[in-house]
């Protein structure tokens, strides 16, 4: 016997059995693949967007760093600005920041553990199975013990 908690409550006990049979069936779900492929859509395009909130700041600090610490040659001559060459500056630190802030953007989960709206499709239906058998209305953090590791912990 397993001893079920939610949010560190113990909510109730089920069989290894009865926890085997609820984890087949949530990963045999019919539209799981669906499921998990709109749910990875929608986790990139959080990382788009977020990636495209940090890019103008790493554009301002490349093009001041440019103009004015290290001006590249044949942008300024006779005290004029070559447009050709500012149009080029623009542009290139616009799509080397983009890059940047999207490579930042994807490797933050590694160092912040922010998972910008992934979720495991099979284990949170797995969870709101284990739920729905124990008649358990909670969400939250679940987790499974021993039920004689779990007991022998708390003073009755």
């Amino acid at each position: 016997m397993k001893n079920i908690f939610v949010n560190g409550v113990r909510v109730g006990s089920l069989s290894e059995s009865d926890l085997e049979s609820l984890k087949e069936q949530a990963y045999s779900m019919r539209n799981r693949w669906t499921q998990q492929a709109h749910n990875l859509a929608f986790c990139l395009a959080t990382m788009l967007r977020e990636s495209l909130s940090i890019a103008p700041l790493l554009t301002l600090a490349l093009v001041f760093f440019s103009l004015f610490v290290m001006p590249p040659s044949g942008l300024i001559t006779d005290g004029l600005i070559n447009v050709n060459e500012l149009t080029g500056l623009l542009l290139g630190a616009t799509v080397a920041s983009y890059m940047t802030s999207l490579l930042l953007v994807a490797i933050s989960p590694i160092f912040i553990k922010h998972r910008f709206g992934y979720k495991n499709v099979a284990q949170e239906e797995f969870y709101r199975l284990l739920r729905i058998k124990l008649g358990v209305a909670a969400e939250g953090k679940v987790t499974c013990a021993d039920s004689s590791l779990s007991d022998a912990g708390h003073v009755k």
